[in-house]
């Protein structure tokens, strides 16, 4: 779980230099640190330079052959899968302790990396406890022909990911279903079993809240149903209305003008009266009446939006919620 914390933290970091631009172009173990605390940090960029429009061939050829792609040890056109095919040995090396092409000089690598059959061992012939999903993106990645390798780091970040479905930090997770509300508590083996069987989508989204780890799955079919429904998602002590407030200014905007027309045609119809002016009184009364009538159906419609929305329930919810931490 650990190492593949690492792998997909590294692979980020090489993400973000080919996103800035840059090829690292010496891509190695002996440039990964590791903290005590697990911080991964992508260092050594003597060598760096920005990545080519389209694939060059580099005046120099500097590097360590053994985790040198093809292209670049016979001195051809070389883009950012360069830096690919590198991660690919280094995962290799890191999963199996070994090197998948050895050699002393930098042609005999080339023709360990060219001719397979013999002498390349597959990562689970080493190790057979390499999940299948990350051999499959370890051999893309050490591909002998470039075009047959992720053409962008991020393809790969997100096959690792989707490979390794490991997620940071300790568990249990709380889990944020498509509706924004909260799920769970639940541990990350549920969470693992749930896409093994296909019910849960394994690219998730993981964002901190409050201090506290969550996981939005993207897709959560069938899963939700399991699990307890709780609050909304949102840091603690803070309380989330979102139609309460447009619910108030449309009964003030709708129903306040007419009711205040209705009073002032209901003063009009008072004064017309003590002037005589019968007719008058009675055109003001009646115009009174319909702005009253019309307030009263504004009103009631908003409060049947309201209440048919379940946003009263939920409101009253969440206010006990807020007032309970």
């Amino acid at each position: 779980k650990f190492v593949g914390n690492i792998l997909i933290d590294v692979a980020e970091a090489l993400e973000h230099v080919h996103n800035c631009g840059y090829l690292h172009y010496d891509f190695k173990p002996e440039n990964i640190l590791v903290s005590r605390n697990g911080n991964v940090r992508l260092c050594d960029f003597d060598l760096s330079r920005p990545i080519p429009g389209t694939p060059t061939k580099m005046p120099d050829n500097p590097g360590t052959p053994v985790y040198m792609a093809p292209e670049q040890l016979r001195g051809r056109e070389i883009d950012q899968r360069v830096d690919i095919f590198a991660f690919g040995v280094t995962m290799y090396e890191t999963l199996t302790g070994q090197k998948p092409f050895n050699g002393d000089t930098s042609r005999e690598v080339l023709l360990a990396q060219k001719n397979r059959d013999s002498h390349f061992a597959a990562p689970r012939d080493l190790n057979p406890s390499i999940p299948a999903a990350v051999e499959r993106i370890i051999l893309q990645c050490i591909e002998f022909d470039a075009d047959k390798r992720y053409p962008h780091i991020s393809y790969l970040v997100a096959e690792l990911r989707k490979a390794l479905y490991v997620y940071p930090n300790l568990m249990p997770y709380k889990i944020i279903g498509s509706d924004s509300r909260e799920y769970g508590p639940v541990d990350i083996d549920e969470i693992r079993e749930w896409i093994d069987e296909g019910r849960a989508d394994a690219n998730t989204l993981v964002c901190e809240v409050d201090g506290s780890q969550w996981i939005k799955l993207r897709d959560l079919p069938d899963v939700a149903g399991a699990l307890p429904r709780t609050a909304a998602a949102r840091p603690r002590g803070t309380l989330q209305i979102n139609y309460l407030v447009p619910a108030i200014l449309c009964t003030l905007f709708c129903c306040l003008p007419f009711g205040i027309a209705g009073i002032l045609f209901a003063v009009q119809a008072n004064s017309k009266v003590q002037q005589g002016d019968i007719d008058g009184a009675a055109a003001a009364a009646s115009k009174a009446k319909l702005m009253c009538l019309l307030s009263f159906v504004l009103g009631l419609i908003s409060l049947i939006w309201f209440f048919s929305s379940g946003e009263f329930n939920r409101i009253l919810q969440e206010m006990q919620e807020t007032m309970s931490r």
